[in-house]
């Protein structure tokens, strides 16, 4: 997941939240900051290399509601989640891989 803000309120406070309150707080919290900073320029950089990721009717990245995703830490459910229908795991390997060959 990753919190671009384009389906409802979203920031990377509530996802480094959420994340560190999901390892029952045993994570690395400065890993965990890193990945949630950085977690949009990384979809939007997949999606440069070709991601097919499901869209939104005005074209934006679709994101679906997934367990433990929260906005305003913990007060209500965000759709956070991005995807490639349900093959999103198989998705992304095929485009590093295309990406890893054009190198």
């Amino acid at each position: 997941g990753a919190s671009l803000v384009n389906m409802s309120e979203d920031n990377w406070h509530y996802h480094f939240y959420d994340t560190v309150k999901g390892s029952d707080w045993l994570g690395d919290q400065d890993a965990i900051e890193f990945m949630c900073r950085e977690a949009p320029k990384v979809v939007y950089e997949l999606e440069h290399f070709g991601m097919p990721f499901d869209r939104n009717a005005d074209g934006t990245i679709y994101q679906r509601p997934f367990g433990g995703h929260t906005a305003n830490y913990g007060e209500k459910p965000v759709q956070r989640a991005c995807a490639a229908a349900d093959r999103t795991g198989h998705a992304m390997l095929h485009t590093l891989y295309q990406q890893n060959v054009k190198a």
